[in-house]
């Protein structure tokens, strides 16, 4: 994995957090406004949904620095070709 790489994927990934804490407290809100029973996978995926927004800061600094140190790791060294 490059450099590039781990970048492109960190701020997909850490963007996707953001995103899905938007969509899942949007999505939530229109069900308890509706007052609608939701089905245990909703409840489920509602559960991760609000995990992720809760904790969006705890969790970014860690996938970038996983990602960055598994490009490091597993990308070609300048010596070898």
């Amino acid at each position: 994995m490059s450099y590039r790489t781990a970048a492109i994927l960190c701020v997909l990934l850490v963007g996707g957090m953001f995103g899905i804490s938007f969509v899942t407290l949007a999505a939530a809100g229109r069900v308890m406004e509706q007052g609608l029973e939701m089905p245990l996978y909703e409840r489920a995926l509602f559960a991760v949904g609000f995990f992720v927004a809760n904790f969006k800061w705890v969790l970014a600094m860690p996938i970038a620095f996983v990602l960055f140190l598994l490009a490091t790791f597993t990308g070609k060294s300048p010596g070898h070709k």
